[in-house]
């Protein structure tokens, strides 16, 4: 039988069960659009990369298990990163799962620690560590392959579940938007490309109210809403149709 971390070995299939419910259900607590464009823009007063803030909180065993660029409760700049301080082969019962945060606009980063005590960070946070504990690649791996191979800045990388197989879901900001990728947790390479669709014409051709391009983004919106299994679809989807509408000229983008 194969050799499989400890994690594996107790509470694996309860806690992995219950990471499917939980990633499902912080869909419900999803930013909305505008607080993720004010995301967006606030992205560049950044002094560090993801993969900076990742390197920094790898310390000793300490590993992390999600990472993401957000706005604080005083809609501030900050640099969220979870851990799991004891490494990927110690179940979260024996570990100690935290979160570091903080500003990102001053080198170096100094960050906070909250050690969770609380169910639903816990229970996110021993999801996180399950999914990454089984994943051939770390977090690391994933945002480096992913800032190469697209452009924009990667600001949020969390493991999660598709069709029953670990994937990490990456978001990219880039000319004002968000992307959404996901990669295969095992090999690490991209899976279920985004839907393509033709250009949209340019915004000088637009025609005010155009029904067809109207109804083509929202297509993509309701494509996206499907498909999407970012903790954050409801602000990308609406973004994303938003930006499309604004190149159709309709409505200054408002649905």
């Amino acid at each position: 039988m194969k050799n499989v971390p400890h994690i594996l070995t107790r509470s694996a299939f309860g806690i992995l069960a219950l990471t499917i419910g939980m990633l499902a259900s912080q869909t419900s607590f999803a930013s909305d659009a505008a607080e993720q464009a004010a995301l967006l823009q606030a992205l560049p007063k950044s002094k560090l990369t993801l993969a900076e803030g990742l390197k920094q909180a790898a310390k000793g065993a300490e590993v992390p298990i999600s990472a993401k660029f957000e706005l604080d409760d005083d809609k501030h700049l900050s640099l969220s990163v979870y851990t799991a301080e004891k490494g990927l082969a110690v179940d979260s019962e024996h570990n100690i799962l935290k979160e570091l945060f903080g500003s990102p606009e001053k080198t170096p980063w100094k960050a906070e620690v909250e050690v969770f005590k609380d169910i639903p960070h816990v229970a996110r946070a021993s999801g996180q560590l399950a999914l990454a504990a089984v994943a051939k690649h770390s977090l690391l791996d994933v945002v480096s392959q992913a800032q190469k191979e697209h452009s924009g800045t990667v600001f949020s990388i969390s493991p999660a579940v598709q069709e029953k197989l670990p994937v990490f879901v990456v978001l990219v900001a880039d000319k004002g938007r968000a992307f959404e990728y996901v990669y295969d947790a095992m090999t690490g390479k991209p899976v279920a490309p985004r839907k393509k669709t033709d250009a949209l014409p340019a915004k000088s051709q637009s025609i005010k109210n155009n029904e067809a391009c109207k109804n083509r983004c929202k297509s993509d919106y309701n494509w996206c809403m499907n498909n999407s299994i970012s903790t954050d679809k409801y602000a990308l989807c609406e973004n994303a149709e938003n930006n499309c509408l604004r190149q159709c000229g309709i409505d200054d983008g408002k649905r």
